[in-house]
């Protein structure tokens, strides 16, 4: 059968809902004890970074949720927004919290408030997936209408245990998966051969990489230019043609864009199986990128770095704007930074001069 014709490259598509793949609706209740609600579940999620959509409430205080630091924004939702600028919108956040009333969300609390349930009935084809009904009074039940909607996953509480709530919402904000992305695509002007194939170790060094990352439990692939020869499954040929590491990963992500990505570079034959285990250890999936730096106050090393699903939006961003340097990016975002015990670990050898060096000190303490 004739392979059919695709008009565009593929790429993976992010699987979300309305704004986010982790998004909950607020139903049930007047605008108000919805933002408190919200303002009360952001207080006590401090580990996550959380979005809140609601209509342009003029008369309303905004109850702070727009502030970030000195700065304000202020963001209103006209009519003719579309879809894909709604989860472009939300691409930093780690949970979007949605105001029922206004704008549905593929999961949803559902509060009990016999004054508002008229409101609640007209919105009942939204509420497909119902995680937590609320209790405000002792004497309120749930609507008859509303019991269909409820199945043995959905938790049930009083306001009194609130705090139910919290622990429910922080178990739905699932991790990412990790996997590992091998630099070995680059041209070697320097060192005059390929770097990838240096023998450290009795094995190339792209396969020493490759056998570490496996090792911590993580399933690897190797970034290799576009014109390589290898038809391989784990071999991701780079998309962004003389970008660098930049356009290497940005192509991981076309390829998964639902995972992590611990990048590392095929050219830094120090880095062992504890460096590997605790950047791993070390990550924060909330910030855009987990990296390894020398000291604190210096820069990150973006080619031994964990980059989480969120930092493919900042980079493809940041090439709009002209910079190809995933240094850049990592410097002008929030990042979690991790000190080296050994700074040895992120040298790059690029030189012969160099890898003779390496060599004589790998053979002479390994």
């Amino acid at each position: 059968m004739k392979e059919k014709h695709k008009k565009h490259p593929p790429a993976d598509r992010l699987k979300a809902g309305f704004y986010h793949q982790n998004e909950i609706g607020i139903y049930g209740t007047d605008c108000a004890s919805i933002s408190e609600l919200v303002k009360n579940c952001i207080s006590e999620l401090p580990e996550f970074h959380c979005l809140y959509v609601d209509a342009d409430h003029s008369n309303t205080s905004d109850h702070g949720m727009s502030q970030s630091k000195e700065k304000q924004f202020h963001y209103k939702f006209a009519e003719g927004i579309h879809h894909q600028d709604n989860l472009l919108k939300s691409n930093a956040a780690d949970v979007v919290f949605v105001n029922g009333n206004h704008y549905p969300a593929e999961k949803q609390i559902v509060v009990i408030n016999p004054t508002k349930e008229a409101s609640l009935h007209r919105r009942l084809d939204q509420l497909t997936s119902i995680q937590v009904v609320i209790i405000r009074e002792s004497e309120d039940e749930i609507f008859t209408f509303l019991r269909d909607k409820i199945t043995s996953s959905t938790l049930i509480i009083r306001e009194q245990n609130i705090s139910k709530l919290y622990n429910t919402i922080r178990k739905t904000i699932e991790t990412p998966p990790l996997k590992a992305l091998i630099l070995a695509g680059g041209k070697s002007q320097r060192m005059g051969h390929d770097k990838s194939e240096i023998n450290y170790r009795g094995k190339s060094q792209s396969e020493y990489m490759h056998d570490l990352c496996v090792a911590c439990g993580l399933d690897t692939y190797y970034s290799r230019a576009q014109d390589h020869a290898s038809d391989s499954p784990q071999v991701i040929k780079d998309r962004f043609v003389n970008m660098g590491p930049l356009g290497a990963i940005c192509t991981a992500f076309m390829k998964d864009r639902h995972s992590a990505w611990l990048v590392i570079a095929c050219d830094m034959p120090f880095v062992n199986k504890d460096a590997v285990e605790r950047i791993i250890e070390a990550r924060n999936p909330s910030r855009y990128a987990t990296s390894y730096s020398k000291a604190m106050d210096v820069f990150p090393e973006p080619t031994f770095t964990i980059y989480e699903p969120k930092s493919y939006q900042r980079m493809m961003e940041f090439i709009s704007l002209g910079y190809t340097c995933p240094r850049k990016v990592l410097i002008n975002s929030d990042i979690k930074k991790v000190v080296a015990t050994d700074e040895k670990i992120l040298s790059n050898i690029n030189t012969p001069q160099e890898k003779q060096e390496a060599l004589k000190e790998i053979r002479t303490h390994e």
